[in-house]
């Protein structure tokens, strides 16, 4: 007969349940770790985010030296141009800071204007002043008509020019300005257009005895009509023969 066996059923459990308790707060304790853990890769992350450049900017960066590359390329340009010259290139300079302080269009526009008039048989010995003030009214001009200013530089010395002003008289390219600005308003028509078809009639109209207000009156009525080719011009061009020859 087999041994019979005995159970102690006043076995004392609490041996048993504080063990088991202990193993889940150890397992509780191990998954705050690792959440701390987490958390603080996730801060790191984000400062190593914070002081790392992104892409935009590393791109902002990067426009930025290509702006001050441009700018130092125009200076040089311009400092090239006032040692051919003899114009003082630190009056430029100053003349450029102040159109870009006082006009709204910026240090860029100022910049290219006042080299583009060193450009065009202006600059000399002593023309600091004179080029300061072709310069300022040319952006004036720009500003009142929402045009770009190179664009506006050239067609004004050009039609300055085939009407009289060659030397670029300050005074009298103001109130060619002034003319523009008052002939396009009036019309409608641009005064890019304006002065663009203005330059070919404008040795013709001179010898018919018309000067450059009349110029750019005629030109901004055929300008508004869209009417500024070749075929336009040529027209006006017969036009004005026959006046003058029968003065």
């Amino acid at each position: 007969m087999a041994d019979d066996i005995t159970i102690d059923y006043s076995l004392n459990p609490s041996g048993y349940l504080s063990g088991a308790q202990a193993v889940s707060q150890a397992n509780t304790g191990l998954q705050q770790s690792f959440g701390s853990m987490l958390t603080t890769g996730t801060l790191a992350s984000k400062a190593m985010d914070a002081i790392t450049p992104k892409r935009a900017s590393l791109a902002g960066f990067g426009l930025m030296a290509q702006a001050a590359a441009n700018t130092e390329q125009s200076l040089s340009g311009l400092a090239a141009t006032a040692t051919v010259t003899g114009v003082n290139y630190g009056k430029l300079g100053a003349t450029i800071h102040q159109l870009a302080r006082d006009l709204p269009l910026g240090d860029k526009a100022a910049r290219d204007t006042v080299t583009q008039f060193t450009q065009m048989g202006v600059a000399g010995e002593g023309t600091e002043k004179k080029i300061a003030a072709l310069a300022t009214t040319t952006l004036k001009l720009a500003g009142a008509t929402g045009e770009g200013p190179a664009a506006l530089a050239d067609g004004m010395t050009n039609l300055a020019r085939a009407t009289g002003n060659t030397s670029l008289d300050p005074v009298r390219f103001t109130k060619l300005a002034d003319s523009l600005t008052t002939v396009s308003a009036q019309s409608g028509a641009s005064a890019t257009s304006i002065l663009s078809f203005s330059k070919n009639i404008a040795p013709m109209a001179q010898s018919a005895g018309i000067g450059a207000t009349g110029v750019l009156g005629i030109s901004s009525a055929f300008a508004r009509l869209g009417e500024d080719g070749i075929g336009a011009t040529t027209a006006v061009n017969k036009m004005l023969t026959d006046m003058s020859r029968a003065v």
